[in-house]
């Protein structure tokens, strides 16, 4: 804890263990990335990172935390990475209402968090301004019921939209087709029904070779995978560089 000028912490994929949310950040001020994933640390999440105004992206994946999403992490203004997969989190609905406060947030995965709860519908749970940098978004394997949620429609730069695992019904969402840089969508292992909408077949990003051109190339502050085993994936996709950016 004497290591103030500490800017990158990764302590990712080990056998680490305790109550995370004993442990005090608060003297880490320069800390930029933290990646504390793949470990057994218990507890909710520390209310003492929050401090660590420099943080840019922190990774607290596959651990045993518990609890819920606080207010309090809005003080991370610089955030843009944030997997919180394979926990024990709750309240996904009070959660979207904090987190979309991040105005530079790109990428948000609460893969694998058994939320049990219906995923919230209505478009004006989302303000206009809400999650407008928003690329990679992982809903999956959380027990959500209800409907494709209407608020999507709003992700104008969503690339990746991953809500497979879960119990959702209906209909697939015909407004999906007009999201501009939509290139990856996963619903599978749900339980939706009706016919496949013909605007899929148009999305802009799969469509048009400027689109492609134009995919930002620049790369994550830390490696991201929306689920925890990948299928095989063929090498037209893998060829794209925004999903190389996302699952190396």
């Amino acid at each position: 804890m004497n290591c103030t000028n500490l800017v990158t912490l990764n302590l990712r994929v080990n056998h680490l263990e305790g109550n995370l949310s004993t442990f005090n950040f608060s003297t880490l001020q320069r800390l930029n990335t933290l990646d504390l994933g793949n470990n057994n640390f218990t507890g909710t999440l520390p209310s003492s990172l929050y401090s660590c105004k420099s943080l840019t992206a922190v990774r607290l994946a596959s651990n045993q935390l518990e609890g819920q999403i606080s207010p309090d992490i809005l003080a991370l203004q610089s955030l843009s990475f944030h997997p919180v997969s394979t926990n024990k989190l709750a309240n996904f609905t009070g959660a979207i209402r904090i987190l979309m406060g991040f105005k530079n947030i790109t990428t948000l995965i609460l893969t694998n968090n058994n939320m049990n709860e219906a995923i919230p519908y209505n478009e004006n749970i989302i303000a206009e301004e809400g999650f407008q940098n928003l690329q990679i978004l992982g809903l999956g394997g959380c027990n959500f019921t209800d409907q494709v949620p209407n608020w999507l429609a709003k992700l104008k730069n969503l690339e990746v939209l991953d809500l497979s695992r879960n119990r959702i019904s209906g209909l697939i969402r015909s407004w999906l087709g007009g999201l501009p840089n939509l290139f990856y969508i996963d619903l599978s292992s749900n339980l939706i029904s009706g016919e496949f909408p013909k605007e899929l077949a148009s999305l802009y990003a799969l469509a048009t070779q400027e689109s492609n051109d134009q995919v930002d190339r620049s790369y994550l502050e830390l490696r991201c995978l929306l689920c925890p085993i990948m299928p095989p994936v063929s090498s037209c996709i893998t060829s794209s560089p925004a999903f190389r950016r996302l699952f190396i």
